[in-house]
């Protein structure tokens, strides 16, 4: 993943397809995040302490 070659820390993805996750935690995340389970805004709250994120990048390819 890019924000793991620039660097970052921490990199938080969310997804509604498990199989995404799964792929994601083998290319560098650190955290996943089922949008199924709830508000994915709150589940990031609560992996961060309620600090949220400094960047985030929305992908989902869907065009509008």
């Amino acid at each position: 993943m890019a924000a793991a070659a620039a660097g970052a820390a921490r990199i938080i993805v969310s997804d509604v397809v498990s199989s995404r996750l799964d792929l994601a935690a083998r290319l560098g995340a650190t955290d996943m995040v089922d949008a199924t389970e709830g508000t994915a805004v709150e589940q990031i709250r609560e992996l961060t302490g309620g600090q949220g994120v400094d960047f985030s990048v929305e992908s989902t390819g869907i065009p509008e």
